[in-house]
């Protein structure tokens, strides 16, 4: 479920994509010890559709906001649990690269708020990871 969910994710079809990661979720929750990589994964991936689906003209300030806020929960859940298990590089950059995605559209949407700050500073450790 969770694969199909980031294709959509990936052709751009938010709407759909969203539903899918929310059961997967619910799912491996349910099933999965707190912390498993494959959840946060999921997270991550619903996370990321929150962010890119914003961009919907059609969607409010007020639920822009909204998305935006449980985005961040998301991603920096999923960052934490990644983070504190032997969970694979790709799966901690790509939520890096999530966070940074994240932060750059909030500076974007509403500057002088730190979310700028905050993009450098996940991008400084999604470098680290190239270093090693």
């Amino acid at each position: 479920m969770t694969n199909l969910a980031a294709l959509l994710r990936d052709r751009g079809n938010y709407a759909a994509a969203e539903p899918l990661y929310r059961e997967a979720i619910s799912i491996l929750e349910e099933m999965l010890p707190p912390g498993y990589p494959m959840t946060a994964n999921s997270k991550a991936g619903l996370g990321l559709v929150l962010v890119r689906s914003i961009k919907d003209p059609a969607l409010s300030e007020g639920l822009r906001d909204k998305r935006l806020e449980e985005a961040e929960s998301l991603l920096l859940g999923a960052e934490k649990e990644l983070f504190v298990t032997a969970s694979p590089t790709s799966l901690k950059k790509r939520v890096l690269e999530s966070l940074i995605e994240l932060y750059e559209l909030r500076d974007a949407i509403t500057p002088g708020q730190g979310y700028g700050e905050k993009a450098t500073q996940k991008r400084e450790q999604s470098e680290a990871f190239k270093k090693n």
